[in-house]
């Protein structure tokens, strides 16, 4: 399977998913730039909830906007368990889920009843795609998966050689489709992975800095000042991040310091990859596109 038949758009590119940056304008952007849009269930919370209501409000409105019912949202594997969550996904047709956390899910006691919603949602064309760290948390019938390197603004293991976890993959399971992400932010790493036969790649930084992000331009010009050599790995979580101001009394994922940093780069912080190496200027999503697909054929 191509990736055309996967994810139907222009270019093998999925916006990476992002707390409080995936939002409706971004995914709209991202349609309208020819890659596959994402949004985070997770910008969407209300008194410490998932708000499916607004969340339910915010795909309709990207559907009206498009045209298209092509969107990757990702959720934590224990809402993914919850009944209220599974009719939120088929009641509003969303095509592809990203499910996050967990990562000895496969084998485990909980991987028969993972297998089996899987199932319901592909007979309702949802496709599911589980987050991995490493080779081991792969399995046949997984209808794709997201190969999450350290380099990336996200949760990947610096032990390990991302593409050697790769090659394994490839030679256990090659019917499952791979998509690549972690640090990736240059033409010639986009045709690299796709040369190692992965079906897509994921970008998230080079987004983050988008014109349509809703990052402040103030926080986006400290990203452009900033390289990787600035980036901070944040302990316990492994997320790689600028950082501002330390913020007290967070939660797991540091969202309270995520949000401060997203308003201003005074306090807090903004998670980013490798590829803030390759953000050098505010550009729109579509021009962020062509030239990290400049000279590509795919």
């Amino acid at each position: 399977m191509n990736y055309k038949d996967f994810f139907n758009c222009r270019h093998p590119i999925v916006a990476a998913p992002m707390n409080q940056v995936s939002d409706l304008n971004l995914a709209i952007a991202c349609y309208n730039a020819g890659i596959f849009p994402s949004l985070s269930l997770y910008n969407q919370v209300t008194n410490g909830k998932v708000d499916l209501d607004k969340s339910t409000r915010i795909i309709k409105d990207f559907q009206n906007s498009t045209g298209s019912a092509g969107i990757m949202l990702s959720l934590a594997i224990e809402d993914f368990f919850k009944l209220n969550v599974q009719e939120f996904v088929i009641n509003n047709k969303v095509s592809h889920l990203e499910i996050i956390g967990d990562y000895d899910i496969v084998g485990s006691s909980k991987w028969h009843e993972l297998s089996a919603l899987m199932t319901i949602f592909k007979q309702n064309n949802t496709t599911t795609i589980l987050k991995a760290l490493d080779s081991n948390n792969i399995d046949n019938s997984l209808d794709a998966v997201m190969l999450k390197g350290a380099l990336g603004a996200g949760r990947g293991m610096a032990h390990l050689d991302i593409d050697f976890e790769l090659l394994k993959i490839k030679e256990k399971y090659p019917t499952v489709p791979v998509i690549m992400s972690g640090g990736i932010g240059k033409p010639h790493e986009v045709k690299k992975y796709m040369n190692l036969g992965c079906m897509a790649v994921s970008i998230g930084t080079l987004l983050a800095a988008s014109e349509e992000s809703c990052v402040s331009k103030e926080t986006k010009e400290r990203m452009i000042q900033s390289s990787y050599e600035d980036i901070t790995r944040i302990k316990g979580v492994r997320q790689n991040a600028l950082m501002f101001g330390k913020v007290e009394d967070d939660d797991y994922n540091n969202t309270f310091s995520l949000a401060k940093g997203i308003r201003n780069p005074t306090e807090g912080h903004i998670f980013a990859g490798k590829s803030i190496n390759s953000v050098n200027e505010i550009l729109p999503v579509k021009d962020i596109i062509e030239n990290l697909t400049k000279g590509l054929i795919f």
